[in-house]
C-alpha cells in the first residue's frame, strides 16, 4: 500500500544521501518551519535504495557538486532560506 512520506533536508548543504524506498515518486519541495522538505509518494515495503539530494545555490557551478556527468539527474524544485536560494536535484542508485 502506498503512503506519503516527508524527508527533511539541511538548508544550504550540498549533497545529502538517504535510504528510501526505490519506487518513490517525488511530489513537492517546500519550506516547512524554516526547513526544506521533500514529500513523496511511496510503498514503504518496496526495496530501499540510496537517494542523493544535492542543493546548488544560485550562481554556483553544478560541476562543483559532481553533477555534470550524472544521467539519472532530476530537478526537484527550489527554495529560499535567509537570502540563499537553493535548487535541489536528485539521483538514486540501487
Amino acid at each position: 500500500m502506498k503512503t506519503i512520506w516527508k524527508q527533511e533536508l539541511i538548508a544550504g548543504v550540498g549533497k545529502q544521501t538517504f535510504r528510501l524506498p526505490h519506487n518513490s515518486h517525488i511530489l513537492y519541495l517546500a519550506m516547512q518551519d524554516s526547513v526544506p522538505c521533500i514529500w513523496f509518494l511511496t510503498d514503504p515495503e518496496s526495496e530501499p535504495c540510496d537517494w542523493t539530494f544535492t542543493t546548488v545555490g544560485t550562481g554556483h557551478y553544478i560541476e562543483n557538486y559532481g553533477l555534470e556527468d550524472d544521467l539519472n539527474l532530476d530537478y526537484i524544485g527550489s527554495y529560499q532560506f535567509e537570502g540563499f536560494v537553493g535548487h535541489v536535484f536528485t539521483t538514486w542508485e540501487y
